[in-house]
């Protein structure tokens, strides 16, 4: 009988190496896939004049409202940020998914600083999205909003056609 104990062990430790190298895959691709997932697309018209649209009406106005889209449902905050803007942030915050809508006190619109701050953890995010500071791991997408100030009517947009530059950090 030969000793074959150094080759099995050899094998073995090669063997348990390449199963844990792809589960690390499995578990990257999970979490790419997560962050990079589509809600889906959507179009929401509303007007300022119509409840709970009119909470838009003044400037630093907000309204947290959920779109249902192809895909999960999108959460959004709409900020009425300046006479003739309505910004629209997503508002789950990706930190710890604090859901920032200023009705339930979990965020906080600063017209001032025209920041959305997070009260679970003070992450804080620019107008466009972009994490300004915090524990937050990247900003929050951005949704496309046209709005006829004159008319009082906006159409805001999720998915297509609908820019993420928020996601990325801030250059300042």
């Amino acid at each position: 009988m030969t000793d074959r104990t150094g080759a099995d062990l050899d094998r073995r430790r090669l063997l348990c190496g390449l199963a844990g190298c792809g589960c690390a895959v499995l578990i990257a691709s999970c979490t790419i896939a997560e962050v990079y997932t589509e809600t889906g697309t959507a179009t929401l018209p509303f007007d300022l004049a119509t409840p709970p649209f009119d909470a838009l009406a003044m400037v630093g106005g907000t309204l947290g409202v959920d779109v249902e889209t192809s895909g999960d449902p999108a959460k959004v905050l709409l900020i009425r940020a300046s006479e003739d803007a309505i910004v629209a942030l997503e508002r789950i915050c990706p930190h710890t998914f604090c859901d920032m809508n200023p009705a339930n006190g979990l965020g906080v619109w600063d017209q001032g600083e025209q920041q959305l701050i997070c009260v679970c953890h003070q992450s804080i995010f620019a107008r466009d999205g972009r994490k300004l500071s915090g524990p937050s791991p990247r900003g929050l997408a951005e949704y496309t909003v046209a709005f006829d100030a004159a008319a009082g009517t906006a159409v805001l947009t999720i998915g297509e056609g609908a820019p993420d530059a928020g996601m990325g950090d801030s250059a300042v």
